[in-house]
């Protein structure tokens, strides 16, 4: 019998323990006493484990209770930190933004500037070297026009000088042929 309570429920008596009872008590008062031992120990095991379940659930609530408290400092802290960034960090990066982007206007402007005095002095250096090309081109038109001029009044004078030449010549024979006739008329008569 205590072999068996043992084998089927872990409810047992030491050795020692089994030969008092015996003495003291009969069979079926043995198997009271075991049964009453059994429910003990169900008792005890039932009141472990309910233990065990509330401990769980206390510890269960105070870690929601835990949790919901962090994520309520997290996010208050999150919010402070938000309403500090924009009240103080957002105008900082705002304003290196805004010299972040006049910088890049500034140096466009400069590029358009500098690329601005470098077209004129190109186109002036164009025109110099369109003027030095012009003025070449112009010492020689000039030259050109000198040569013309100095020929055609070559030529001018050449014919008129003929012209003239002509004229004396003509006029020294109407003179000679006058002359001629006046000695003739002269002489006849």
């Amino acid at each position: 019998m205590f072999h068996y309570y043992d084998d089927q429920y872990g409810v047992g008596f030491s050795p020692k323990e089994q030969k008092r009872q015996m003495a003291m008590l009969g069979k079926g008062e043995v198997g009271v006493l075991l049964n009453r031992k059994l429910m003990v120990s169900m008792q005890v095991a039932a009141a472990i484990t309910i233990q065990a379940m509330w401990k769980k659930y206390k510890w269960h609530s105070w870690y929601k209770e835990l949790r919901h408290r962090r994520h309520d400092a997290a996010r208050r802290f999150q919010s402070l930190w938000r309403n500090y960034r924009f009240r103080n960090i957002l105008p900082i990066i705002r304003r290196r933004q805004q010299n972040a982007a006049a910088g890049l206007i500034q140096k466009h402007l400069r590029g358009k500037v500098v690329s601005n005095m470098f077209y004129v002095q190109l186109k002036k250096c164009k025109l110099d070297s369109n003027n030095r090309d012009f003025a070449e081109m112009r010492k020689k038109l000039i030259l050109n026009a000198v040569i013309k001029i100095i020929y055609c009044w070559k030529r001018y004078v050449k014919r008129k000088g003929q012209a003239k030449i002509k004229e004396r010549y003509d006029a020294e024979q109407r003179k000679k042929a006058e002359r001629e006739k006046k000695t003739k008329g002269s002489g006849g008569g």
